[in-house]
């Protein structure tokens, strides 16, 4: 979809895009394409595609043959988006209905609509997406390509990774600073916890920057579109919960030393932490930002041998 097409479309339907939710939509066509083709998307796979906005990444999907679940909040944008992926359904040859559970039952208490029998558009918030049964409709590997709403980057990430749906790749386009921060590297500015949650759980990838003048209206700030793929086993044998409480700990106060922010953060004595850092072959006076998973998984499992934390928390 061109900028020229969506200001139309935005027209012919009155709309006026919202900033509280982050409108932005892209309309560069070669942008476009290649978010898609770094899907590596097949016909017949499963796609989640959040804030679709008007369709334009969402037409792209469905030429390859997807099974497209797109999830928006704004129902302001429903004439349009219909219009749009209606428009471009009718060009497409039909293909079997996928091999799942009909909306009805999976997801009762959520609007919805079908267009063609390849794309469903759930209208709700896609933080805290009910992960189990949305996974009923196709068993999966799912594949979740969008141009993200900037402000729900983090809350959507952590809401996926918590979740059940059996996702094996994404390729999002996000602020350039989360994509940075995504694929940060211990000892860099842009290092801290979310690095350290998205690295949990699957190895990054940037692909590419997309300048503001790609979007209508364009953002203020630089964009990248970053690829995920979902580790088949974590990093670490260190359990995902209290990993995660000293990662925050140890990030909690980044100009401390680690002995210093874990105490604060933890609630440790001093002299006993000591002994637990010596335990990991971790000296005290690091900082947080100089670890990598690894090390805070020996960290943690150690904290655990120790008595410091608990297995669910």
């Amino acid at each position: 979809m061109t900028a020229s097409e969506l200001r139309s479309v935005l027209r012919r339907h009155g709309l006026r895009l919202g900033r509280r939710l982050g409108q932005h939509f892209l309309c560069a066509p070669y942008i476009l394409h290649r978010i898609v083709d770094a899907a590596e998307i097949v016909c017949g796979d499963a796609v989640l595609e959040v804030g679709p906005g008007v369709g334009g990444l969402t037409r792209e999907l469905v030429t390859t043959g997807a099974y497209v679940t797109a999830v928006e909040l704004d129902l302001a944008l429903r004439p349009a988006l219909l219009e749009v992926l209606t428009a471009q359904m009718d060009g497409i040859t039909p293909r079997p209905c996928a091999p799942a559970g009909s909306v009805v039952s999976v997801l009762p208490d959520l609007g919805s609509d079908m267009v063609g029998d390849r794309v469903l558009i759930l209208w709700t918030d896609a933080v805290g997406l009910p992960w189990s049964r949305l996974a009923l409709m196709m068993p999966g590997p799912w594949c979740i390509c969008s141009n993200l709403p900037y402000y729900i980057t983090g809350p959507f990430l952590a809401s996926l990774f918590r979740g059940e749906l059996p996702w094996e790749r994404a390729v999002l386009l996000v602020q350039a600073e989360a994509a940075e921060r995504m694929a940060a590297v211990p000892g860099s500015k842009a290092y801290g916890a979310f690095t350290c949650l998205v690295r949990y759980h699957a190895e990054v990838e940037r692909l590419l920057s997309v300048p503001p003048q790609a979007f209508v209206p364009p953002p203020l700030v630089a964009s990248a579109v970053v690829r995920l793929r979902r580790r088949i086993t974590p990093p670490t044998l260190a359990p995902r919960e209290p990993l995660l409480r000293v990662v925050r700990a140890a990030f909690a106060h980044r100009r401390k030393t680690l002995r210093n922010a874990l105490a604060a953060g933890l609630a440790i004595p001093h002299h006993p932490l000591e002994d637990v850092l010596a335990a990991a072959g971790i000296a005290p006076m690091r900082r947080g930002e100089t670890l990598d998973l690894v090390e805070f998984g020996h960290l943690t499992q150690c904290l655990l041998s120790a008595g410091f934390l608990s297995v669910i928390g």
